[in-house]
């Protein structure tokens, strides 16, 4: 590690010997009154910042047990001490978590500066044995980033953008990040709950992510097989859709079936959904005339 560190510093003082402007600040790294360094552990997938490196004679496989992780390469980052020597805190028993705000006037998320937020929170021991944020922690540091004073906190609406619970608001404080199947480093939403009305967030990600764009013909024009479309959740079943499908033919939705395609058998089981049935992200749909077969009938075309 201390090798490593001395490689660091003299790579940034022969780049800023170069000339260059970018690396104008490391000049002091060469200095008599050169600050503190130290290298610590860095994951560049989310942006977090680990635990400093002891300088020793320890290896950097080591430190970042690189063997024992299959890993054959590893992101460090060269910390700077302020002018009096010391370096930022740093806390193991806490993670951060990353929060986008939501912007009402944009009706989407907000990436100026001061809405992407990076949120130090105490971790809890989860019963897995791993070490997570409590969902409350995470609100309330949210809310003290944006100003609001403790009581506000809880408008604070958190919607999950990644993993299973993506779309969906963390509605229990005490539920721990991993408890809604998330790490420290996943990707939050924050917006101010307005009375009853639905987050906004939540009604965005559904109309993007589980929304599909169907097109299908008429049961008299098997040919034109995108002469008509329309939106249907990923999440909505067969008998579902069939009614919508009706509402555009002008047709009753007991008159005709469905298929994946027009040579493909009848999709029988009208109470799966389109992501049960593996098109969710399909396109499109076929239409037949008459009603489909009953599951243990079979429809012959002589």
């Amino acid at each position: 590690i201390t090798r490593a560190l001395d490689q660091a510093r003299e790579g940034f003082v022969r780049e800023a010997s170069a000339g260059d402007d970018l690396w104008k600040w490391a000049k002091i790294l060469d200095s008599p009154s050169a600050p503190r360094a130290r290298l610590r552990n860095y994951e560049v997938w989310r942006g977090e910042v680990g635990a400093p490196l002891d300088a020793s004679d320890t290896s950097i496989g080591q430190a970042l047990a690189l063997r024992t992780s299959s890993l054959t390469s590893a992101s460090l980052l060269f910390e700077v001490s302020g002018p009096d020597g010391t370096f930022e805190p740093w806390d193991e028993q806490s993670a951060s978590a990353i929060v986008c705000a939501w912007d009402p006037s944009l009706g989407r998320l907000s990436l100026a500066p001061e809405h992407l937020l990076v949120v130090r929170v105490p971790t809890e021991e989860s019963t897995a044995g791993k070490r997570s944020p409590l969902v409350g922690g995470v609100r309330r540091a949210v809310a003290a980033r944006l100003g609001l004073g403790e009581t506000s906190a809880c408008e604070v609406a958190l919607v999950a953008l990644v993993g299973e619970q993506a779309g969906s608001e963390l509605s229990d404080d005490a539920t721990a990040l991993s408890g809604y199947g998330l790490s420290p480093g996943s990707v939050l939403c924050a917006e101010m709950r307005i009375g009853d009305a639905p987050l906004q967030s939540v009604l965005l990600y559904d109309r993007i992510q589980n929304t599909a764009d169907l097109a299908f013909n008429h049961p008299d024009r098997p040919f034109d097989t995108e002469e008509f479309k329309l939106a249907v959740s990923k999440t909505a079943t067969l008998s579902e859709i069939k009614v919508k499908m009706s509402e555009v033919l002008g047709v009753e939705a007991q008159s005709f079936h469905l298929r994946r395609s027009r040579k493909a058998a009848q999709l029988k089981d009208e109470t799966k959904t389109l992501r049960q049935l593996g098109l969710a992200d399909s396109g499109g749909m076929f239409v037949g005339k008459g009603a489909p077969c009953k599951p243990d009938q079979s429809l012959v075309q002589i």
